[in-house]
């Protein structure tokens, strides 16, 4: 992927699926049924960090139009993206010599999404500060919850400041395929950039990375060189060159893997897909309701991941709320310091011997398990033995702990 003349198939191919992702992300873009663009509506990335990589650095020459020529300003800046938001914004702030102390970290409700009056309270501080707000990094799946931040409301602060406004929809812009869920990326479509992960939910091979740009000539204005060898003005068919949009120059078709599996699978498959998921989470949701206190959920955002303890007999019912000020407020006792010591233990358990392998992370302050479900061939079967397997060894190594 460089040159048309070099893979006029290929580039016709990725110029369609990144139109028909567009539409469904409701950005400007022909509809499924018309010709695709010689000037798609994004680029095939190696990556979401890669792609939020760009995103800043096209905020950044919106914001500086002669930072190609002249290099930044030394104009403080200010990225602001969610306490639960990928840490990709951290690194690519500081590759991009903006700086990590840029990154400002939102406030989240208990959910994990981003609380909107947090973000308009650190955007007037940032410009108090005599820093420019350059983006607001907003996150649709959040890694831990699933949380989708209020992109609505996201784009309401963006205006008002005049930030570029990014979405990382890597893991929850799926939800887009479905009718049911897509309810979840409102306000997508006021989005300036958003990279979505197919080889996320969607299981396409790694990698296959989307990025949407609402305004796709800004590629050509930031990263394009000219270089005479290659990018002719005059020759035939060089509009639909690629090559120069990009800083790769060349790249991989890692848009020929979605478009033969979604030729295999059809809309109607990719949504089953999405729709399948929720559906186990939800039956993982009434399993863990109905163990009479032996599972509790710690946050549920009714998408596709389960956040949840194993509760011990002698402390249910566990008071949740509780058990959160007990963590916040630095007095949590020997019993609390068990539960949180308990679940990696529970893990190193099920891939010692090979049961199961499930992920673990502290959620407001204790060590809480996530199941993630994304792989349609799981079944309610897979769930009750999953679950019966952190019943089981946590019954085990809660009785050793100290």
């Amino acid at each position: 992927m460089s040159l048309f003349e070099i893979a006029p198939v290929f580039h016709l191919l990725e110029s369609a699926l990144l139109a028909k992702l567009a539409h469904l992300a409701g950005f400007p873009s022909p509809g499924p049924d018309e010709s695709p663009p010689n000037l798609p509506p994004g680029m095939f990335c190696p990556g979401g960090s890669v792609a939020l990589l760009y995103s800043l650095q096209l905020a950044r020459h919106r914001l500086q139009p002669d930072l190609v020529r002249f290099g930044a300003s030394g104009q403080p800046l200010s990225v602001f993206v969610s306490k639960s938001g990928h840490y990709g914004a951290g690194k690519a702030a500081a590759m991009l010599g903006i700086g990590t102390d840029a990154v400002v970290e939102v406030a989240t409700a208990h959910d994990g999404s981003m609380d909107p009056n947090a973000l308009r309270d650190a955007m007037a501080t940032a410009v108090a500060e005599g820093r420019t707000p350059l983006a607001v990094i907003a996150t649709a799946g959040t890694t831990v919850t699933c949380a989708f931040d209020p992109l609505n409301e996201v784009a309401d602060a963006c205006v008002e400041h005049g930030a570029w406004f990014h979405i990382d929809g890597c893991y929850g812009a799926s939800a887009l395929f479905s009718t049911d869920h897509r309810h979840r990326l409102a306000g997508s479509h006021r989005a300036d950039s958003m990279v979505w992960n197919l080889h996320k939910m969607m299981g396409v091979t790694q990698q296959c990375t989307a990025l949407l740009l609402r305004e796709p000539e800004r590629l050509d204005s930031c990263f394009s060189s000219g270089a005479e060898y290659l990018f002719q003005p005059d020759k035939q068919f060089g509009e639909w060159d690629s090559g120069d949009r990009t800083y790769q120059c060349g790249r991989r078709v890692d848009a020929l893997k979605l478009w033969l599996t979604w030729k295999a699978r059809g809309d109607d498959g990719f949504a089953a897909r999405i729709d399948h998921a929720v559906a186990m989470a939800d039956f993982a949701r009434m399993v863990i309701g109905t163990s009479d206190g032996a599972f509790v959920p710690v946050v549920d955002t009714g998408f596709t991941n389960v956040v949840f303890l194993w509760v011990p007999p002698e402390l249910r019912p566990l008071d949740l709320e509780y058990l959160f000020s007990e963590w916040s407020e630095g007095r949590s006792g020997a019993v609390w310091d068990r539960l949180h010591r308990l679940a990696p233990r529970i893990k190193a358990r099920m891939q010692a011997e090979g049961t199961a392998l499930i992920g673990y992370q502290p959620i407001h302050g204790v060590n809480t398990f996530r199941v993630l479900f994304m792989n349609p061939a799981v079944g309610p079967d897979d769930v009750d033995a999953v679950l019966g397997h952190i019943a089981r060894y946590g019954a085990e190594e809660w009785a050793d702990l100290d």
